[in-house]
């Protein structure tokens, strides 16, 4: 079993070479990012926490066919998680490594908007996707899955909250903070060993990148909005302007 785990990470660091992808972990250059545009539109004055929201999980909801083909907007995958209301008119999905500076930048900056502005009223439903860029944030992509659904969000949010600090541990220890948030979250140690040592989800989570890098994705963040892939910068502003073109 371990064997097979080394061998998939091993394949995977490959396949992100290959593809030209440079590791944000490997890279610390990457982290930051340019200057986000200002937000043109309007937010709440307060603050919703990504828990207060509407969590389904993908497969316990019967939306996932009997292919799980993934894909975009066409299919989901049995271990797709989605934000808000599942009636919203305009679906995002982010694919993200959890080892990503600008992922982190996104997540801490600008993904609390559009939870206050788009997913919280209704307008929008959101779907996280790991596209793991390195080992690491293989195994915390695993890790997460781990959790039940309506956990998820939280590991998320956590993790990329915590990055600059598990990222920079002295003793190379990236999983110290992030078992923790695990165990805080309900899952204990020996559960999460059986769940990370389980090849099958593994394995998902490997076809999932592979799926997503047919789509065009061979960076992170790499966000869809209603099939169409988001180029521009990832503000509140810039997204809204780009949802009511759509």
């Amino acid at each position: 079993m371990k064997k097979m785990m080394v061998a998939l990470l091993a394949g995977l660091v490959l396949a992100a070479t290959s593809a030209g992808v440079a590791s944000a972990f490997f890279h610390k250059s990457l982290f930051g990012g340019g200057d986000s545009e200002e937000a043109s539109v309007s937010t709440p004055a307060t603050s919703t926490d990504v828990s207060e929201l509407t969590i389904t999980a993908a497969a316990a909801a019967g939306l996932v066919g009997p292919g799980n083909d993934g894909g975009l907007g066409t299919g989901l995958y049995d271990f797709d998680v989605i934000l808000g209301d599942l009636n919203a008119p305009v679906t995002i999905t982010e694919y993200a490594s959890m080892t990503c500076g600008h992922c982190q930048k996104f997540h801490a900056a600008d993904f609390q908007p559009i939870v206050d502005t788009l997913i919280a009223t209704g307008k929008v439903k959101f779907i996280y996707r790991d596209f793991p860029l390195d080992n690491i944030a293989f195994r915390l992509a695993v890790m997460g899955r781990c959790l039940p659904a309506e956990k998820q969000p939280l590991y998320v949010k956590q993790i990329y909250a915590q990055q600059p600090t598990w990222i920079s541990d002295p003793n190379n220890d990236y999983f110290k903070i992030p078992n923790q948030i695990i165990a805080d979250l309900g899952v204990s140690k020996a559960e999460l060993d059986a769940c990370v040592a389980n090849e099958e989800l593994q394995q998902k989570l490997l076809s999932a990148r592979k799926e997503a890098e047919g789509l065009g994705v061979n960076s992170t963040p790499t966000i869809f909005i209603n099939n169409r892939q988001y180029r521009g910068d990832r503000s509140i502003g810039d997204i809204t302007r780009f949802i009511n073109k759509l």
